[in-house]
């Protein structure tokens, strides 16, 4: 998330690890949010140029070509510290400062229903797995149960729970249907601290009951640094 607008897009190639230039934008950007779904990728963001009909931008990466999708009026034109994501074929736009989500069903959007917009406005990370949309709140990751209607506990993580106490930067992410969490942990405090980030693979079971279980098969440091530094997201790509 950056706070200065910018229209200029980068794209890596995960084979090569190398950088290249993207088809710009059509306006420049601030604050904002990403999501892909089926080939697209959503660009949410506002600054004083944008309105309703070009304040998310969506590129589709087999054209490589912009347009716009018209997003609903005054609650989120100007709003900043947005967050978007894909959750069961629809695309779903949250404002942290206006504490509200909107969906976009059927062509129209509409506003979410409280327990799903509180859930996810008390989460400090989330994704979505196979139509399951989960989010960590403290020490405890949740999923959103869709016919209840109401924010789970993902169960089985105990001992993970106390691996996260007192942690900041957590970030969920979808590992090839299993969840990785990340997060950082300062070695020491004295300066230059050394910095690591660990990070845990959590499959996940379904029950019969309806009941989401997590079972955590992996956890280890997978980066040390002492240089000044800090975990801003996570994202998992398939090469």
């Amino acid at each position: 998330m950056s706070s200065k607008a910018s229209s200029n897009v980068m794209a890596m190639d995960c084979r090569s690890h190398t950088w290249c230039e993207a088809p710009s934008m059509h306006v420049a950007r601030e604050f904002h949010s990403v999501c892909v779904f089926d080939g697209k990728i959503y660009v949410t963001g506002a600054d004083e140029n944008l309105d309703s009909t070009n304040w998310m931008g969506v590129f589709d990466t087999n054209t490589r070509t912009w347009e716009y999708l018209q997003i609903p009026g005054k609650e989120l034109c100007r709003a900043s510290q947005l967050e978007s994501v894909w959750y069961k074929g629809t695309l779903y736009v949250r404002s942290e400062k206006k504490n509200v989500t909107y969906k976009l069903h059927k062509g129209r959007w509409r506003k979410v229903d409280y327990a799903m917009n509180y859930g996810w406005g008390r989460s400090s990370s989330y994704c979505v797995i196979e139509n399951v949309f989960y989010h960590n709140f403290g020490t405890t990751i949740y999923w959103f149960d869709s016919q209840k209607k109401s924010w789970q506990i993902l169960k089985g993580l105990d001992s993970l729970c106390k691996s996260l106490c007192n942690k900041s930067a957590k970030y969920l992410v979808d590992y090839g249907g299993k969840i990785a969490v990340l997060w950082q942990d300062y070695v020491s405090h004295k300066f230059p601290r050394e910095t690591s980030i660990w990070c845990a693979e959590i499959a996940i079971e379904k029950r019969e009951n309806g009941e989401i279980w997590g079972m955590l098969e992996w956890v280890d440091i997978v980066f040390t640094t002492d240089k000044p530094s800090s975990l801003v997201h996570a994202l998992a790509t398939t090469v």
